[in-house]
């Protein structure tokens, strides 16, 4: 499926700086996409099975500890977040007055709908180091943003 093209693309270091991949690596990277693609194809053929593979993670997310994030403290304790659409665990706290607060996740805003929330102290080993990964990962995008602020 690859035969003939042309294949490019670049990384975005830690410091912010982007670097050109080369065409094998670019390739690999493609053929991963495609990869993936076709084994979720074969998974979940039509809507019906989506859906239903959508439901069996939320709900092993909840046995898992996760909660929906409408019962997250209001107090302004910090707890772990994780977001549709994202794989990463974040840390956040509810700010205002229910209902009309948001949460504070990392570096944005959002609806407690939406989130599943866990207890920082419920945590598992690997969950942590999901979590400290992505507060490192917010810290140096706040200080790049800050730098080109200043330049």
């Amino acid at each position: 499926m690859t035969e003939g093209k042309s294949f490019q693309g670049w990384a975005t270091l830690d410091d912010g700086t982007h670097v050109s991949l080369s065409e094998e690596s670019a390739k690999l990277l493609w053929e991963s996409v495609e990869a993936n693609e076709a084994r979720r194809a074969e998974m979940m053929p039509t809507t019906k099975e989506a859906l239903a593979v959508m439901l069996d993670a939320r709900e092993r997310l909840r046995k898992l500890g996760w909660q929906p994030g409408r019962y997250c403290p209001k107090n302004g304790t910090d707890f772990a977040v994780i977001q549709h659409g994202s794989s990463g665990i974040f840390t956040g706290h509810y700010s205002g007055e229910w209902p009309n607060g948001y949460l504070h996740v990392e570096d944005e805003t959002c609806h407690p709908d939406g989130v599943l929330w866990k207890p920082l102290e419920h945590l598992t080993e690997w969950e942590e180091e999901m979590r400290q990964d992505a507060a490192r990962s917010t810290s140096q995008h706040i200080e790049r943003l800050g730098r080109l602020c200043e330049a």
